[in-house]
């Protein structure tokens, strides 16, 4: 099976340790103040804001045991690039949709880390394409 590693995908394990960073912060601001995080979107009850954050915690611990290890299957590789260009669409899909329940401040934080995570994902594509495999 094919491997991306740190030595031949920097870019990809530099943007893999940023993701890390945001998913982590994002994470536990939405579990440590979840009602203010309602409030702030103007919308959504507390138990589903934990429920992101915790997988948000989670995800943020993936990514940092894969940082550390320096090492990462080519397909997970993809796989976290693909949640993160999930993540994109469905937070630009649940705006679309439902932009007259959230607030302005809402509509900000949502389209803001939608974009800071595509941005991620970018930068983590161009760092796997630019990696040689190891197998």
């Amino acid at each position: 099976m094919s491997h991306i590693s740190r030595e031949s995908g920097p870019v990809f394990f530099r943007a893999l340790s940023w993701n890390a960073v945001f998913s982590i912060a994002c994470g536990l601001i939405m579990v440590l103040a979840p009602s203010s995080v309602a409030a702030w979107l103007g919308w959504g009850h507390s138990a589903v804001i934990v429920g992101i954050g915790v997988f948000l915690v989670l995800f943020a611990a993936r990514l940092f045991l894969a940082v550390r290890s320096g090492q990462l299957f080519r397909w997970e590789a993809q796989a976290i690039v693909a949640g993160d260009a999930g993540w994109v669409v469905g937070s630009v899909l649940l705006v679309a949709l439902f932009h007259t329940r959230f607030s302005t401040t809402g509509v900000l934080l949502v389209l803001g880390t939608a974009l800071v995570v595509g941005c991620l994902a970018a930068v983590q594509m161009a760092g796997m394409r630019r990696s040689s495999p190891v197998t």
